[in-house]
């Protein structure tokens, strides 16, 4: 004689106690929940136990199956019924589940599957479809277990290192930004002191003024430092403490790898914070170079014009073009542009744009969703605003197009958040000319900087050590990229040099250490390369431009180094032999 089973003893228990917990209304608004109960039939149910034989009778109900009453009790807020058929199910369905080994969904098939983000073991069906594609699940094979966690401990293991370079960097970048402000205050100070005969009670007033904000604000910096101060000291608590745990870790099983998703985690909110101080000390070192404007970008005009470009939206509103001709032995013209969005960030064409229409050279910059064109030698500036700009969302990448090197009026640009490039002719905001669709790349970051030659484009994502190198015509898709020759360095800035690329690198200490690269059109680096240092933070590269085989680079102090180098003679991308690129001077 069988035995008798313990589930469903206990399942018809768990009904009792439920029924004793229903009303007859209760009872009335379930029954009206289901549509295979007849409406006549409905009147005559009173009782819980009613209700229940009429779902059994229908197999809505049974001892496996009490999803649909649990649900429909959870809808209608019958919160004491609900919780007992849950308790139910987790103490003998899911545990009866497990201990045979088998999926409480589908039960002839086994766990086999691990979800890491739901922490439950799952058969080969749910993890296909519940855990699936189109969900955020993160889903291991429990064959690979052991190979999984080796797998994530070293990526915790990289992250951690990184964090920690990062972390030691900006203790320093804190230490020296905060020498240099003190060394600021005491030249004021020495200013503000100097006693000369011709000093009259004025003066002496105005010295006392100076002298009484000089002190407010320096208590207020001194607070702000020692904020940051304290905010890098426990950063590096807790990244010494994630070290212990990484290195005391050594068994191989689903709780460890819960652990070190945890430690990823953690981890990836320690880079963020590292970050925020990261951005929050660059910005005083920043704001103690340019107290009223600062340098962002540049581009050569022509054949002798050099172009700064400064956002002094802080100061008069607007963004100032500073032009130098090449040789640097005075200023050519300056003109102030005057723009009324003060939040978006201020994005520049490395390229100048060349239109016969127009009269050759035009500066190109975007603030939001406008694009602005700059008339060299004159005060004219004309303007577009782009109608596929997101609400929220700004212009994060800008670039003149010179198709197949001839004269052009067209503009390639990319939007925050989206991976997504489009060309627009300047004189329309509707349609765009061509998209170029990068969302698939996992790597790529926001883009951030973009160059146009030879229907190729180079694409520089935030946080991408690469260049990205885009084929335009046909099936658009990645077909090469522009590595770094040393580890550590990361894209800055990439420029079309004839049928060759330059790209500006930078890392070290906030970008103290960087070299410039040539490349063929295909990818191809020179075996000629050369590298320089700065020694201050307060003196780092920002970008570079080009006219033929005269190239510059400015620093963020405002500073232009001229570079000079020879190219191949070859023409097109696939001849060009990049040995042959010679430096022939740097100053």
């Amino acid at each position: 004689m069988a035995s008798p089973d313990p589930t469903a003893s206990e399942f018809r228990l768990v009904l009792l106690k439920v029924s004793d917990s229903l009303t007859e209304e209760n009872v009335k608004k379930l029954a009206f929940l289901c549509e295979n109960i007849a409406p006549a039939k409905r009147d005559k149910l009173s009782t819980g136990l009613d209700l229940f034989s009429e779902l059994q009778g229908h197999d809505l109900l049974g001892e496996r199956r009490v999803d649909l009453l649990t649900k429909w009790l959870d809808d209608l807020n019958l919160t004491s019924a609900s919780e007992q058929l849950k308790q139910y199910k987790r103490t003998h369905l899911e545990a009866d589940a497990i201990s045979r080994g088998a999926c409480l969904i589908h039960k002839d098939l086994p766990l086999k599957f691990f979800c890491v983000s739901c922490d439950l073991r799952i058969c080969p069906e749910c993890a296909f479809k519940t855990h699936g594609g189109g969900t955020s699940c993160d889903v291991i094979a429990l064959d690979n277990l052991r190979e999984e966690i080796d797998k994530r401990r070293e990526s915790l293991g990289k992250v951690l290192d990184t964090t920690a370079t990062s972390t030691q960097s900006m203790g320093r970048l804190w230490q020296q930004t905060k020498d240099t402000s003190r060394k600021c205050r005491d030249a004021v100070r020495q200013t503000a002191l100097k006693d000369y005969v011709s000093i009259i009670e004025e003066a002496e007033k105005d010295k006392g003024t100076l002298l009484e904000k000089l002190a407010s604000e320096e208590l207020v910096e001194l607070g702000q430092q020692l904020e940051r101060g304290k905010e890098i000291e426990g950063i590096k608590f807790d990244l010494k403490e994630l070290r212990k745990s990484q290195k005391s870790a050594s068994e191989y099983s689903l709780g460890e790898l819960q652990r070190i998703n945890k430690d990823l985690k953690d981890i990836g909110d320690l880079a963020a914070r590292v970050q925020r101080q990261q951005d929050a000390v660059q910005k005083k070192s920043n704001e103690i170079i340019h107290p009223e404007k600062k340098v962002i970008a540049s581009v050569i005009f022509g054949e002798d014009r050099a172009v700064r470009v400064y956002d002094a939206r802080g100061v008069n509103g607007s963004v100032m073009f500073e032009c130098d001709n090449i040789r640097m032995d005075g200023t050519a013209w300056k003109l102030s542009v005057k723009v009324a969005d003060k939040l978006s960030p201020v994005i520049v064409s490395h390229v100048d744009m060349w239109a016969h229409a127009h009269g050759g050279a035009h500066g190109l910059f975007a603030v939001g969703n406008t694009v602005f064109k700059v008339m060299p030698n004159s005060s004219a500036v004309t303007y577009v605003e782009i109608e596929d700009v997101p609400t929220g969302s700004w212009i994060s990448s800008l670039t003149a197009l010179n198709l197949s090197g001839t004269p052009s009026n067209v503009v390639m640009l990319s939007f925050h958040g989206s991976k997504v490039i489009k060309t627009y002719t300047f004189s329309s905001s509707g349609e765009p000319l061509d998209r170029i669709d990068l969302s698939e790349i996992d790597a790529l970051g926001e883009i951030s900087c973009l160059a146009y030659i030879y229907a190729m484009a180079a694409v520089i994502g935030r946080g991408c050590e690469e260049v990205l190198l885009v084929s335009t015509s046909g099936t658009k898709k990645v077909c090469a990229s522009l590595r770094a020759p040393v580890a550590g360095l990361s894209p800055v800035t990439v420029l079309p040099v004839g049928n060759c690329w330059m790209v500006l690198f930078n890392g070290g200490e906030y970008g103290q250490r960087w070299k410039v690269v040539i490349y063929s059109m295909k990818g191809e680096r020179s075996e000629d390369l050369r590298s320089w240092s700065s020694s201050s933070d307060l003196d780092i590269p920002i970008g570079i431009g080009r006219w033929k085989a005269m190239g510059y680079i400015v620093f963020n102090n405002s500073k232009m180094s001229l570079i000079k180098f020879k190219l191949p003679t070859s023409v097109r991308g696939s001849s060009v032999n990049t040995s042959k690129v010679v430096w022939e001077s740097w100053k």
